[in-house]
């Protein structure tokens, strides 16, 4: 019963938080249509796989911000927009990259991510920074800037 009313209260946080971002207009309605994202706006981020990682994060020239997400999570929803903008700002020194957990469980598993959205930045292949669930955009830019400067 306890483990029924933790993922009742978890859902409703979610759902009230993208309620909240969609109602106050800070999702751009290019980018989540109907509770479904448009990858067209996400054109600046890069999908990667569990065969791809090594080569579009590890190997990468620039340090990379790596997205675990799920389609059917509304927390990573709510996340994307925040993203898309980061990318944007930051192009130029830094790649954002997106991994689907449920398509690709190993990479999911060997960084042991268990929640989502979990994002992990990484430089010259190595973990340099990690958060866990909706996180503010400067919180993830501060980590940015350490990294990157």
């Amino acid at each position: 019963m306890k483990d029924l009313l933790v993922s009742f209260l978890i859902a409703l946080v979610a759902g009230s938080v993208l309620n909240g971002y969609m109602q106050s207009g800070s999702v751009e309605p290019s980018t989540l249509e109907g509770g479904e994202l448009n990858t067209e706006a996400l054109a600046s981020m890069v999908d990667t796989s569990d065969g791809k990682f090594s080569r579009d994060v590890l190997e990468s020239s620039k340090p990379v911000l790596v997205d675990f997400w799920a389609k059917w999570c509304a927390p990573c929803k709510v996340m994307h927009p925040v993203l898309q903008s980061l990318a944007d700002e930051y192009a130029d020194k830094l790649q954002v990259v997106r991994l689907d957990v449920d398509a690709n469980p190993s990479t999911t598993e060997k960084y042991s991510v268990s929640e989502i959205p979990t994002f992990i930045i990484f430089k010259d292949g190595k973990k340099m920074a990690r958060f866990t669930g909706v996180t503010p955009k400067e919180r993830l830019a501060d980590a940015i800037k350490r990294v990157i400067d």
